[in-house]
C-alpha cells in the first residue's frame, strides 16, 4: 500500500493505532470514488486490499460514487 494508496494506508495507520490502544469504538470508514482501487491495482487486488484493511479496523465501501 506504501506510496500508491497513501489514503487507505493512512486510513490503516489510523485504525490499528486507535485499537492497539483499546479504543475499538472508533470507526474509520474508506469510500472508494467509482472504482479507482480497482483500476488502480485489478480487481482481486483490490478486494484482497479490502480484506486486508478490515483486520486492522477499517470498513471500506467499494464503487461508491463521491461527489
Amino acid at each position: 500500500m506504501s506510496g500508491s494508496a497513501p489514503g487507505l494506508e493512512y486510513a490503516g495507520r489510523i485504525a490499528r493505532g486507535t485499537w492497539s490502544a483499546g479504543r475499538t469504538a472508533v470507526r474509520v470508514l474508506v469510500v472508494e470514488d467509482g472504482g479507482a482501487v480497482d483500476r488502480q491495482f485489478g480487481e482481486r487486488a483490490a478486494g484482497r486490499l479490502a480484506s486486508t484493511a478490515g483486520t486492522v479496523g477499517v470498513e471500506t465501501v467499494r464503487h461508491a460514487r463521491a461527489e
